[in-house]
């Protein structure tokens, strides 16, 4: 299936996109590419490029894939097709991407991923619901956070002209996902939610 353009590149330079949440998520990306120990990564989705920017800096290889020649990454294809070879790089990422995909597409992308992959995968995706959340900061200690997150299973998600489906909505579980990540071969590694960014749902995959 062709994959047609969504929004266009100055959505990702808005105020508006570029949020508060948004930076905990980019260092979200970041910090689970790094503890994946990677020395070369596939970023999928482009977007702003900060994250393949800061990856840069880090010292990893980073190469970059978006079907928008106009945010020009170092390779123009899809997720369900890259034009790579099998292990290519150490860590693929995939940050708010496979969403973007009619869900029966999702397996051929999470397989794509696993197959240029030599080591690990990062995925994270939007995750609907209502949460309470409580950070305490003490002298001399970390922050510490709880937050309970209740999933909006009782919403069926509507095609809004970017998002095909979200987890924690009716038609699209946690635990759905899930399945499609063991029949695609995957370990999950890590994965969770945090209150600075309860948004969106974080995976550390093995391949």
């Amino acid at each position: 299936m062709a994959h047609s353009i969504q929004v266009n590149k100055e959505h990702y330079f808005r105020l508006g996109y570029v949020k508060k949440e948004r930076w905990a998520n980019f260092w979200r990306q970041i910090h689970l590419v790094v503890e994946s120990d990677a020395k070369s990564t596939l970023e999928v989705g482009i977007g702003s490029g900060i994250v393949a920017d800061a990856l840069r800096k880090m010292g990893l290889q980073v190469q970059t894939l978006d079907i928008d020649p106009a945010l020009q990454p170092d390779i123009v294809g899809s997720v369900t097709a890259i034009p790579l070879p099998d292990k290519a790089v150490d860590t693929a990422l995939a940050a708010e991407v496979l969403e973007h995909l009619p869900w029966e597409e999702v397996p051929r992308a999470l397989a794509e991923l696993r197959r240029i992959a030599r080591r690990h995968v990062v995925v994270t995706l939007p995750y609907a619901g209502s949460i309470i959340a409580f950070t305490v900061k003490i002298p001399l200690t970390p922050w510490m956070s709880v937050m309970v997150k209740m999933p909006h299973f009782w919403k069926k998600h509507v095609f809004d002209g970017q998002h095909y489906w979200e987890l924690g909505k009716r038609d699209r579980s946690l635990s759905q996902f899930h399945v499609l990540l063991k029949d695609a071969g995957f370990t999950v590694r890590e994965e969770g939610h945090t209150p600075d960014d309860p948004s969106h749902y974080y995976f550390l995959l093995s391949v």
